[in-house]
């Protein structure tokens, strides 16, 4: 049977009928044009620091934009003037103009005289005086191209700072902390930059008792510029309060305590009995009884009655009650007292939570690849149960257990293919204490030591915020993993360690004791088919034991900058059997033996690993942004272990990494297994192959279609590698460089060097968006193989791109 080939031009002539039908400048009147570009050029009479910035925020200030296109193709506009004709009344016409269309972008002359001044304007404040905007429009054929042309003159500096107030206190303040003005001799003469200096003194005012100070009292912006060319001597004036001469130093008062109040009620209308317990007043209903402990307020309101109003206090009280999860709402407010002119009485209004909260967890993934001899798909589904006991010793300790069941099916029901494939079952509990917990001693021997004397007396020092801010947390589970006609492993483990997040971006988690048993069992069908000593000796039974420290896991949440550019990292560092390995070495240097310490012949594990995550957002629209993400893991056995327990070593591929191929079906290295391509050996899918390094890089660009439906095109490249020559997997260590070896077994592998092994995938994808969670649909096309596929090339033709795919189904962002 003869093929039919479509010929290039036939489509290149159709999509070009296509476009043209979608000509959108046909129903614009006689004197309209329909704007297609803005532009922005800068000239500058000297160097602009930052000009890159500087630009992007002027071009932030458009008045009018051009129209996007849906699918990059599709001028919205045409939607909309589709939509507009007489009679256009049916459903999906409306549909169409509400989620599809954008009103038509007509060039307006006085959108572009806006657009001018609000740039003229933005540079005054940015110390640029003087500067002219003007644009240039170019229409033809019923387009129109608009140019602004801005010229800047010289930016104008700070040459001297003047602080003053009539207030004579204030003003001595102000000569004290002078010295950390963001003002100083040299920075541009920025609106903004004058404004964060009005709330840095603001701050420091209600942290020094003045209550009512906030940054309206600090004068607007005044420069002299008449001194020096281009320098300013700026006046920077504490304005007296209307109603007085002096601003007014608070004190605290009564600290009143609501535990049971509802939202609805007034706090001047609530009439209870008070209760009065080491300084804190419990105003309650008669006989009713506090459901969590007074040392869960005495420790958490960081400010007493007599002490000097302080800001920060009541923030650090607001967010340690708010942390705690037992109060549904905590509200602070600060009112005259009634018994002294100068002191603030501090209300604490508290909202009860749900003791008990039940909650469930859904997952769901599939997995599909087209392979030689037929096509293996993979569903995942995954439901954990929870429930979360809020205060369950009455003192803000947190109980969560939660329980976890899941199986991974094969619905193609061809001959010699297993239906089922995975068995996942799972139990977790974690108890968590709202302070922090040193029980093994070691943060306050370290605390004791004669190192960093001035923040111990400051009270900035690491043991005094862990001892404030953290939260201790204790926990025990339970897993039992079943890959039918391959391999199981239950796993038990406890562990004792904390969390301290510092601030909104940073957080930490430092565990010490932790105890883990791994314990593994094979199948005869994987000792039949597997034989990698790597593999197999990853999967024996293991104690993975640190008695004073495991793992220190280190996380920061940037904030997204002026360009909308947004940066997240990760850290994570964990090692096992380091303690019990200098124990063993030490006894035997006593004894004078060799022994090696284990329980019931099951050896303990020794390991150091290490994995980095750097990822990056930039949002260009509401609609539209790029993410990208790169991670690196290497993971290294020490002592008596030569290889690294398996559930610890690197995986890579599957729905949130390198989506051309499922879930550890990659690598490592350039090993080409033969069970990938075997239909008849019981298992669907290759599961288990794994490595010691990892690196891999996704870019990703998002954006929307319509409504709650979203669109991604991706690029995933990637690979893990093993640091241990095994003969049974030729091409599977890291090299830097070509190692000038064949293959030990033809078509399963070459040696290389790693940077040829880098395996890329791309593809596209649907996001649909349901408010609590988002569904994810990725199809990836296999670029590139880790290994020469036909015995000669690394890269796959595009004729084989569509043959490959392997469609991934999964809940929430890939990253």
């Amino acid at each position: 049977m003869s093929k039919s080939k479509v010929n290039p031009l036939w489509i290149s002539l159709a999509l070009g009928l296509l476009l043209s039908s979608c000509n959108t400048t046909k129903f614009l009147d006689v004197d309209q044009f329909l704007l297609k570009k803005n532009r922005l050029v800068l000239k500058a009479e000297e160097k602009i620091p930052n000009q890159g910035l500087l630009t992007y925020e002027m071009e932030t200030l458009y008045k009018q934009k051009p129209n996007g296109n849906l699918f990059f193709v599709f001028p919205r506009e045409w939607f909309w003037f589709k939509t507009n004709e007489p009679g256009d009344t049916s459903g999906f016409k409306r549909w169409q103009r509400r989620v599809l269309s954008e009103v038509p972008a007509i060039f307006d002359e006085g959108l572009c005289n806006k657009t001018a001044d609000a740039i003229t304007g933005y540079l005054n404040n940015k110390g640029y005086f003087n500067c002219e905007t003007i644009y240039e429009e170019t229409l033809r054929k019923k387009k129109a191209w608009v140019t602004y042309y801005v010229f800047p003159k010289k930016r104008t500096y700070i040459d001297t700072i003047i602080f003053r107030s009539s207030d004579s206190v204030i003003d001595s303040i102000l000569q004290a902390i002078k010295g950390e003005s963001l003002l100083k001799k040299g920075e541009p003469l920025d609106s903004r930059l004058y404004d964060l200096e009005k709330e840095r003194i603001a701050l420091y005012m209600r942290n020094q008792g003045y209550a009512n100070f906030f940054s309206n009292y600090v004068a607007q912006l005044t420069a002299d510029t008449s001194l020096k060319p281009y320098q300013a001597l700026v006046n920077l004036e504490v304005l007296p309060p209307i109603e007085d001469s002096i601003h007014q130093v608070f004190k605290v008062g009564k600290i009143v305590v609501y535990p049971n109040y509802s939202p609805e009620q007034e706090a001047g209308d609530f009439v209870g009995v008070d209760t009065s317990v080491q300084g804190l007043i419990f105003r309650d209903e008669p006989g009713k009884t506090l459901y969590f402990k007074e040392s869960v307020l005495l420790l958490a309101v960081k400010t007493k009655t007599g002490d000097p109003f302080r800001q920060t206090d009541i923030e650090a009280t607001q967010q340690e009650l708010s942390a705690s999860g037992v109060f549904k709402f905590v509200r602070i407010k600060q009112v005259l007292s009634s018994t002294a002119a100068n002191e603030l009485d501090i209300l604490i209004f508290l909202t009860p939570n749900l003791r008990l909260e039940l909650g469930a967890d859904f997952e769901v993934n599939f997995t599909n690849r087209s392979i030689n001899t037929g096509t293996f798909n993979l569903i995942g589904l995954s439901l954990r149960p929870s429930i979360r006991n809020r205060n369950i010793f009455n003192g803000a300790e947190t109980l969560i257990t939660s329980i976890r069941a899941g199986v991974e099916v094969n619905p193609n029901l061809s001959k010699g293919v297993r239906f089922w494939n995975t068995i996942d079952l799972g139990f977790q509990s974690d108890l968590y204490f709202p302070r922090f917990k040193d029980y093994l001693g070691l943060w306050r021997f370290f605390y004791k030591l004669p190192f960093n004397k001035a923040k111990k007396q400051e009270g900035t020092d690491l043991y005094t915020a862990l001892t404030q801010n953290a939260k201790t947390k204790i926990s025990a589970g339970y897993n039992y993993t079943r890959f039918l006609d391959f391999y199981s492993w239950n796993i038990f483990n406890l562990g004792y360690g904390f969390e301290y997040n510092r601030g909104k971006q940073r957080s930490y988690v430092l565990n010490h004791l932790v105890a883990d048993y791994f314990k593994p069992s094979l199948d005869s069908n994987f000792t039949k088919n597997i034989g990698s000593a790597f593999l197999r000796k990853s999967l024996e039974s293991r104690f993975i034991i640190s008695l004073l420290f495991r793992e220190f896991n280190y996380n920061y949440t940037g904030k997204p900058d002026s360009r909308g550019n947004t940066i997240h990292t990760s850290f994570n560092f964990e090692t096992a059997g380091s303690e019990l390995y200098a124990i063993n070495r030490l006894s035997n240097g006593i004894s004078g033996k060799k022994d090696t310490f284990r329980i019931d012949s099951v050896d303990f594990a020794q390991y150091n690993r290490v994995e980095m995550s750097l990822r990056y957002y930039r949002q260009f629209t509401p609609k539209s942004s790029l993410a990208a993400r790169f991670g690196f893991g290497i993971v290294r056995p020490f002592g008596a272990s030569e290889v690294v327990p398996y559930l610890k070593q690197f995986g890579i591929g599957g729905p949130n990494s390198i989506r051309a191929w499922p879930a550890r079906g990659l690598g490592p290295g350039g090993f080409i297994d033969s069970l990938s391509i075997q239909r008849g050996n019981g298992n669907n899918l290759n599961l288990f192959r794994t490595g010691d390094l990892w690196l891999e890089g996704n870019l990703e660009y998002r954006f929307n279609v319509y409504s709650r439906l979203n669109g991604a095109i991706f690029l995933d490249a990637g690979n893990v590698w093993t640091f241990d020559d095994d003969p049974q997997t030729p091409g599977a260590p890291f090299f830097f460089s070509d190692p000038n070896r064949p293959s030990e077994t033809p078509g399963k592998g070459r040696y290389d060097p790693f940077y040829k092994q880098i395996a890329i995938g791309s593809g596209f994808g649907m996001r649909l968006d349901l408010t609590y969670f988002i569904l994810r649909i990725d199809l990836g096309m296999k670029i590139r193989y880790p290994y020469r596929w036909d015995g000669v090339h690394f890269w796959n033709p595009p004729s084989r791109w569509f043959q490959r795919m392997n469609l991934n189904l999964g809940l929430g962002m890939p990253f």
